[in-house]
């Protein structure tokens, strides 16, 4: 690891201590920057990097199979879905929910 590496690193860490601080403080942003002497732009910047970085981490969820709304067609996947080059393949009968979840969460994946 080089300096610049740990110089990051050690930045990364110091913000992540003070937003664990934060969140578990209960106060605002500004009065609790305003208590341990902090930058509130800089603050705010490390927030949202933090909580981009969370949801980014995967853009898809885990669908609960209902059982309900579906119909047994002895194919295999017989409908394909593609949006932006990621090919989804589910079974006539999907239920409509479950197909605008899929659908809305590629859609969110691509425009990222």
């Amino acid at each position: 690891m080089d300096k610049e590496d740990l110089q990051r690193n050690t930045k990364r860490e110091y913000w992540k201590e003070h937003l664990q601080q934060y969140e578990a403080s209960g106060i605002s942003k500004a009065a609790y920057c305003r208590e341990h002497n902090l930058n509130y732009h800089q603050f705010s910047f490390w927030y949202r990097k933090f909580h981009d970085d969370e949801h980014k981490s995967s853009p898809f969820v885990a669908l609960a199979h209902t059982g309900t709304n579906t119909i047994t067609t002895g194919r295999e996947y017989p409908v394909a879905i593609d949006i932006g080059g990621i090919t989804v393949h589910v079974n006539e009968g999907i239920s409509r929910d479950t197909l605008k979840m899929v659908i809305t969460v590629l859609q969110e994946a691509v425009c990222r």
